[in-house]
Order: C-alpha cells, then structure tokens, then sequence
C-alpha cells in the first residue's frame, strides 16, 4: 500500500501524523480538564456554599436567637426590637435552608431533611410562644430552668442534626478532593500512557515511511550494481512502486537503453576497424610468401622456355640438363614451401571465425580427462613433461566441447613452449596445469616459468598477428584463435597474467551450471 503512495505524500505524511497524534493528545487533555474543573467548581457550588448556608441557619437560630431571649431576659434589649431581630433572625435561617435545599444533595442528606425540617419547626414554635410573651410581657414569669430547659431541648436537637450535615459535607468534599486526586493521577498516566503511544506510533510511521522510501532506492542501487559488475546491459531496473522512485527507474531504464544502442554502433565500428585490421595483416602476412612463390615460379618458367630452346637446337649437354634440372627441382621446393606457408595462414585465419560447430559436446568427468592429457597427450605432442594439479575434488562431470578443450590446451603449452620457455634447457622447464572448482564456475590454470611477458605487451596478448616472435615464423594468430574458441565454443573465459622473469598463467573459467547427474558411462 504505502508503495503506491507518492514520496511528497508520503512527507506530508510524516507532517500530519505528529500534528494529528498531538491534537489527539491535546483533546483527551482538555476533555479531562474540563472533567476536572466540573469536580472544583462542583466542590464550591455543592459543598462550600451549603456548608456556609448550614453554618448560617446554625448560627442564626441556636446562636442568634438564643443569645437574644437571654438578653432580653436581662434587660439588655427591650421587647420591639428583641422581636424584630428574632423574626430576622427567622427570616435568615429559612432563607439559607431553602437556598442549601436547591443545592446537590446526596442520599444521605436527603435521609436527614425531613427530620431537620421537623426539628426547624420546633424551634420556630417555641420562639413563636416566646414572642407571644414577649408580646404580653409574661417571659419574665417564666422560671429561669424552665425557661433554659424549653429551650435548649429544642434547640440542641437541631444543632446536632445541623452539625450531621456540615460532616456529611465534609465527607462528601473530602471525596471529590479525593477523587479529583485520583483523576489527575489518572489524566497524568494516561497522559504519559499516550504520550509513548504517540511516539512509538509516530516512529513506526516514520521507519514505514523510511522504508517505503529507502527500500526502493536499495533496490534500484543493487540492480544497478549488479548491471555494472555482469556488464548486462540487456537487464532492466524493476520495482513494484507507483511513485517518483518508479519514475527514476523508467528513467535510469531509458539511459541503458540509449547506452545499449550506443554500444552496439561502437560494436559495429569496433567490428569494421578489426576486419579492417584483419585483412591488412593478413595480406601483410600472405604477401611475402605468395611474392616469393610467383618469382619462384617466374624463375622455373624462364629455365623450361631455355631448356626447351636448347633442346631444340641440339646443344644440351647431360651435365646441363641435371644442372637445370636441379634448378627447376629447388624453384619448384620454394614455391611449394611458401604456397604450403600461404594456406596455413588461410587456414588460421578462417578459425578465427570460430563458426565450426562439429564438435560435439561430450559428458566428461575433468579431473581425469585433463590429468590423462597431461600425462599422456601433451607428453606424446610437445615431449615436455606438463604437472597436473587438483586443488579439490569434484566427481560430478560436465558438458563441454571436449576436442575444442583439447585444442585450446594443445596451443596454450605450445605457446608457453615457444615463447616463454624457449631459451630455457628442457631439465628447467617447468609447466603445470590446476583445476580448481569454485562455487559456480570450473577454473584451469596453465602455468609456466619462463620469462613472463612484459605488462605493455599484455592488453594486445589476443590481437590477431600480433607476435613478438615473427622473425621464428610465427604470425601471431594462435592466441587470438584459442581465445575465439574458448569463447565461442565453450562460452567461457580466457585471462592471462604475467610478470617479466616471473613466468605467466593462462586462466581458463567455464561455467559450472551445465553439471548433471553421474549416468553409468561418461566420456573421460
């Protein structure tokens, strides 16, 4: 899914995400707030004000009115205005009463309105009999217990009940102070909670994302890589994306195909300078032994025209005619000689096409096919002692071309022989073969120790004519044609190293995945 998601989306992305986890937070933050402001204010309004107004009826009616009877009593205030404070005093405790019974009341309150209503009237009706008394001057007869008795019976009751609710208010407030602990405990785990939630999911969003990004990019990087080390330019970049990235490789895919168009005009040109540079140095080569056949036979000619004259005129002598005879014999020698040296280098020259497609591929086993070439073969051709070496086993045979192979061998040691060990004694000759298998290819060395060859020599090594050792009659053909037949015929590799005076290795790598099961009788 994020593969078809653009890479400028998917960085808005990696925008919107924080910002969204943070509104998130933020909302669950201020909804809990919000919770927990309804708890103080609710602790103000339902608590503290009730409590003020209970404290109020309490001391309005056991305090106030009390305080007044007695003084009145005393004679400290007189009747019209000991009555006018009672009937405010009244007033005052039914005010907050009813202004505390619109308040929130929890059950247990509730339980006790009834019977503080019942007390409140009560005391109301003893102060009512007072005020009467006060009225008609007859509170003074009343006895003083009496009087006390009355009116605290009345009064304690409803102190008491009073007293209930300012604890019940003072539970229920310690309970939400409580329970407001609580939830800000709550709201500052959850908070914490949320707050690695957020991260963890904003970094799982950002290594998805990375990836997402990173993933493709690896991908185009290794094809890319894998193009340049196998020299594939037929491969193409591949991705399952549908974003920038897939743009990038539509775009990288576009230059390799201009490169392979590029390539194969630089093929086409390379291919007309070589057969250019072919057919100069084949007529090069071919032109000396052809000029040295014609004058011979020119030479041949000019005599048969003289002998045939003198014949006829009767003026050839026996010792004449061996004499011209003997002529004849060695012009026609050197021209045979040369004309045999001219079809040679025809010959040469038509193998290095590597076209021939006679050769059969056989089932061999190589470790004793190239052993028994060593041992047998190249001692009968080149009467030079060839060393194998196995530098690990490996019994399951392959597919190759094996007379091709044994071509290949036959003109690698001969021109380690003619060329690198030639100024040697035959006691100091030294030339081994190794088989190696690799993981997924068959490596065959040839190695010598003779003069090695010089590193500005190396990059022409496999130039058709090209030969150091022209004035021995070689035309500098053998290496190029092993190298066309080791490639054509047996899709391999031919690659060489030397140092001067440190002998050379011709290296040969065949592929390994044409191995096969072992059948009962295989080619060795």
């Amino acid at each position: 899914m994020l593969s078809k998601i653009k890479i400028s989306h998917k960085l808005w992305l990696l925008i919107a995400i924080p910002i969204l986890g943070m509104c998130l937070l933020l909302t669950y933050t201020i909804s809990h707030f919000n919770y927990l402001e309804n708890d103080i204010k609710s602790l103000y309004k339902n608590r503290i004000i009730p409590l003020v107004q209970i404290k109020k009826v309490s001391d309005e009616g056991a305090i106030q009115i009390v305080d007044l009877l007695h003084k009145h009593r005393a004679g400290l205030i007189d009747a019209s205005e000991v009555a006018a404070l009672i009937r405010q005093a009244q007033a005052e405790m039914r005010l907050q009463w009813q202004g505390y019974l619109n308040t929130y009341l929890v059950n247990e309150e509730k339980a006790k309105i009834a019977l503080i209503e019942y007390q409140m009237s009560e005391v109301f009706a003893l102060v009512d009999r007072y005020l009467d008394n006060i009225a008609t001057q007859q509170i003074a007869d009343i006895a003083e217990a009496e009087f006390s008795s009355q009116l605290y019976r009345v009064f304690d009751p409803l102190t008491a009940e009073l007293q209930t609710l300012v604890e019940v208010q003072n539970k229920v407030a310690l309970n939400i102070v409580n329970d407001t602990a609580v939830q800000f405990q709550l709201l500052k785990t959850m908070l914490l909670a949320l707050s690695g939630i957020v991260i963890v999911l904003l970094l799982l969003a950002g290594f998805l994302l990375s990836r997402s990004i990173h993933r493709p990019i690896k991908q185009i990087h290794t094809q890319i890589n894998q193009i340049i080390d196998n020299s594939d330019l037929e491969k193409r970049i591949t991705l399952a994306d549908h974003n920038e990235l897939n743009d990038v490789a539509i775009a990288v895919n576009s230059l390799l195909n201009h490169i392979q168009n590029i390539q194969g005009q630089l093929i086409e040109s390379e291919k007309l300078s070589s057969l250019g540079s072919l057919v100069s140095g084949l007529a090069h080569e071919i032109n000396t032994p052809l000029g040295i056949s014609i004058t011979a036979i020119s030479t041949c000619q000019s005599q048969v025209g003289e002998l045939e004259g003198k014949v006829k005129a009767q003026r050839l002598s026996e010792a004449k005619f061996i004499a011209y005879m003997e002529q004849l014999d060695s012009g026609l020698d050197l021209a045979e000689r040369n004309l045999t040296k001219t079809a040679k280098l025809v010959q040469e020259f038509k193998n290095l096409s590597a076209e021939q497609d006679d050769h059969q591929q056989t089932l061999i086993t190589l470790e004793p096919f190239l052993r028994e070439y060593c041992e047998q073969t190249a001692l009968f051709q080149f009467k030079q002692k060839v060393n194998f070496k196995l530098k690990n086993n490996h019994p399951t045979p392959v597919q190759v071309k094996s007379k091709v192979l044994q071509q290949v061998l036959f003109q690698l040691i001969d021109n380690a022989i003619a060329h690198g060990l030639s100024m040697m004694e035959d006691k100091d000759r030294e030339v081994t073969l190794s088989l190696e298998y690799l993981a997924d290819s068959i490596r065959i060395d040839i190695t010598d120790n003779g003069k090695g060859i010089h590193n500005e020599q190396l990059p022409r090594i496999f130039e058709p004519f090209y030969t150091t050792a022209r004035h021995n009659g070689h035309a500098g053909l053998g290496l190029t044609v092993t190298y066309n037949l080791v490639k054509k015929h047996l899709n391999g590799e031919l690659e060489i190293s030397s140092e001067p005076l440190s002998g050379t290795t011709v290296t040969i790598i065949l592929a390994k995945h044409n191995d096969i099961e072992l059948p009962t009788k295989i080619a060795s």
